[in-house]
């Protein structure tokens, strides 16, 4: 992360991943959160920054999706699988409100 929107990605050999960094309006304010949301093998990243936006990236840094309604103070999200049936989906709490969304 940086101070100034940007999100890195790196291989394991320290070179940085193809499509990375990617940028985003505000600063990334907490630990992102990796994994499969819709089983098709590579991980998405999710971050959410100082304003409040949640932003879905595929591997390849490709935007997935962005949910700009949270609330500033979110923590760090999560990612969770309810069942082998179903994609994850994405969970984002603040000290008054949890929000779901869907994986997809």
């Amino acid at each position: 992360m940086a101070t100034d929107g940007r999100l890195f990605a790196w291989q394991d050999d320290g070179l940085p991943l193809s499509g990375w960094p990617v940028e985003t309006e505000q600063p990334i304010a907490h630990p992102v959160a990796l994994g499969d949301l819709d089983g098709d093998g590579p991980s998405e990243v999710i971050g959410v920054t100082r304003s409040g936006a949640l932003h879905v990236w595929e591997a390849n840094g490709a935007l997935r999706w962005r949910e700009p309604a949270l609330p500033p103070s979110v923590v760090a999200p999560v990612i969770i699988r309810l069942d082998e049936a179903h994609s994850g989906v994405v969970v984002a709490t603040t000290d008054k409100r949890l929000s779901i969304f869907d994986g997809q």
